[in-house]
């Protein structure tokens, strides 16, 4: 694990509370793993996390060989073709949060990007982009979370009393991504 984010385990949390809803690591009969995650590919988390612009061209490439849906053989080749694509795009990275509607938040654990938090918006917009700092560089677990924990600080100064956590906007989340 990229080490921001074993230090937070290690010492603040498992999971839970932060600029997203991450998911909790816990230790079950399978071993390790990631609480209600069914996306992240526990035996490519040390394949280095592929360059996302290589991967515009990987599509084009894919969807020019679409083969007429009448021929259902062709058809499932190519489907399954587009799954092993979709999946080896996030290869070397944990999807830490369920962000709804097909978005999530990945923390790369594997390549040069290790350690930094990337968003996955392909279900709009085809892309995984990383967040990124003020400054444009691409933020690390703990510039995203401590990010967060100023704007909570912030956000908690200002109202005196119980926040809810839907009521913090951490200025990285919000969008310095892309």
């Amino acid at each position: 694990m990229p080490d921001g984010y074993r230090q937070f385990l290690l010492y603040v949390d498992s999971g839970g509370t932060g600029p997203v809803t991450m998911r909790r690591l816990s230790r079950g009969p399978g071993g390790w793993a990631w609480e209600n995650d069914r996306e992240t590919e526990l035996a490519a988390l040390a394949t280095p996390f592929p360059d996302q612009d290589s991967y515009e061209d990987r599509w084009e490439e894919h969807e020019a060989a679409q083969p007429p849906r009448s021929d259902e053989t062709a058809w499932a080749a190519w489907n399954q073709r587009g799954d092993a694509l979709h999946q080896a795009q996030t290869a070397g990275a944990v999807y830490l949060s369920d962000d709804g509607c097909g978005f999530h938040t990945l923390l790369v654990c594997s390549g040069a990007e290790r350690g930094n938090v990337w968003f996955d918006r392909r279900a709009t917009s085809d892309d995984i982009v990383p967040l990124r700092n003020r400054d444009d560089t691409h933020a690390s677990f703990t510039d995203f979370y401590l990010d967060w924990l100023d704007a909570a600080e912030q956000a908690l100064a200002a109202k005196r009393g119980r926040l809810r956590r839907y009521e913090v906007r951490a200025p990285i989340y919000e969008g310095r991504f892309g």
